[in-house]
């Protein structure tokens, strides 16, 4: 499993992401490890543009059930 990439990119955002090169949303990439410590690959996550985590965050401490 050693070098596999993951891409993470919301769906039905304000505005297209770009999947080569760099995108608007400036994504986040972190290095995955298995439990032994070992790189196993990468995560790659595209942050929303029309502010959908601020919304959720929002909701779920509005709603505790």
């Amino acid at each position: 499993m050693s070098g596999q990439a993951l891409l993470v990119v919301p769906t039905g955002d304000a505005d297209e992401h770009t999947l080569s090169g760099t995108c608007v949303c400036g994504p986040t990439s972190e290095t995955c490890f298995d439990l032994a410590g070992e790189m196993v690959g990468w995560v790659t996550v595209h942050h929303s543009l029309d502010n959908r985590e601020h919304t959720e965050r929002i909701g779920i401490q509005e709603n505790p059930n």
